[in-house]
């Protein structure tokens, strides 16, 4: 049996009418002539998100996966380790980075996916969505991850830091196409975060990020490269 075309790692907390939008724009735009897997990473006290559960499943068609993770909460400090388990549990082809906030603007998505994992095979390991901005330029290039299942498994795991997409940057390229294998997708996304939590020190993490995991880069660089996806 063939994998599905494409797992979205998605974990949330407490925006059921987002998170609803967000798999609805999915489903909608999608053409239906592959199979796909949403994976939830839901914390165990969020009880508003757990009660949207049947919901979403009557949202799916026959050609959708709903799969749910319930955990202690871990907190946006230990983001990656949500990724890491549904990336555990997903099979998709292609491993897609996934918020709540995010709504799928492209018809026929799930089209230009498989041509572009065709046409490119193991090159685009990688692929950014470009992201529709309200204001002008309206697109932004970067953001919001793809990698190949070849990729996941040659390193692993997903990610190893909670600043996940720049993490898989620092791992596998640059921004939007410009490295030897990362890949600027044809389906576009709009990403919503005015909700963000401002609690979040995202200076600190940036600070973290920096001094506490260049060793795994360099371990998850040569993995690649060991397989030959570097």
């Amino acid at each position: 049996m063939e994998r599905p075309l494409v797992s979205f790692l998605l974990p949330t907390r407490g925006n059921p009418e987002l998170l609803r939008n967000a798999v609805n724009t999915l489903v909608k735009y999608s053409t239906g002539e592959h199979s796909y897997e949403i994976l939830l990473g839901i914390d165990d006290d969020d009880a508003e998100t757990l009660a949207l559960f049947p919901a979403l499943q009557d949202l799916l068609s026959e050609a959708w996966v709903l799969k749910v993770i319930i955990s202690p909460r871990r907190g946006y400090s230990r983001l990656q380790d949500y990724y890491n388990d549904l990336a555990s549990i997903s099979s998709g082809q292609l491993l897609a980075l996934w918020n709540d906030d995010v709504v799928m603007l492209s018809p026929m998505w799930d089209f230009y996916l498989a041509q572009e994992l065709a046409e490119g095979g193991l090159t685009p390991y990688l692929m950014w969505l470009p992201q529709e901005l309200p204001l002008p330029p309206h697109v932004v290039f970067g953001g919001f991850p793809i990698i190949h299942r070849k990729a996941y498994e040659a390193m692993g795991h997903f990610s190893q830091s909670p600043l996940n997409d720049r993490y898989l940057h620092d791992v596998m390229g640059k921004w939007a196409g410009l490295g030897d294998r990362s890949y600027l997708s044809r389906v576009c996304i709009r990403h919503d975060n005015a909700h963000a939590d401002t609690r979040i020190d995202k200076p600190l993490l940036d600070e973290h990020h920096e001094a506490t995991i260049q060793n795994h880069i360099i371990a998850d660089r040569e993995a690649l490269s060991k397989n030959g996806l570097l």
